[in-house]
């Protein structure tokens, strides 16, 4: 599901909505139904499967989950750190550690070779459904236009 592309995903929102702001005028509204509401929406929003060739896909929870985890550990692993003496160099291995999952997203797509697998792999991790955002995030990528590749490809 892609967050605002259609009238359903404010339609699920107004189940949670509802429910929370009535649970926070009585006072009960607490991390334990936050927690609850945000594994749902997680569950709602990445349920698809990520098709990374034409052979291996892999379920968009899996690389979610994947990433809180990898983050969880570097916070965690720096924060002990930390307590024992503060380095600048730490610092910054924990802050590039932590950006890479995010600069791997971004430059990967462009460092492919084959620009046909290249662009599928981009359409893919835009959710596949082409929309104004879809666009401006391919234009922001330098995606090339699908005749073109295709084109390009085939001579």
């Amino acid at each position: 599901m892609i967050p605002y592309a259609n009238f359903s995903f404010f339609g699920l929102m107004l189940y949670v909505v509802v429910p929370t702001v009535l649970l926070g005028i009585i006072g009960r509204a607490g991390r334990r139904w936050a927690f609850a509401i945000t594994i749902l929406y997680l569950i709602a929003q990445f349920s698809n499967r990520l098709h990374v060739t034409a052979y291996l896909s892999v379920p968009n929870l899996v690389i979610v989950g994947g990433y809180a985890v990898f983050e969880w550990l570097i916070a965690t692993l720096f924060l002990a750190a930390r307590l024992r003496s503060k380095s600048l160099l730490r610092f910054c291995i924990a802050f590039l550690l932590a950006l890479s999952p995010l600069l791997a997203a971004k430059f990967l797509p462009q460092s492919c070779r084959r620009p046909i697998i290249c662009n599928r792999w981009q359409e893919t991790a835009l959710q596949g459904t082409p929309s104004l955002s879809t666009h401006l995030s391919r234009a922001l990528i330098g995606a090339e236009p699908k005749e073109f590749i295709l084109t390009q490809g085939t001579t």
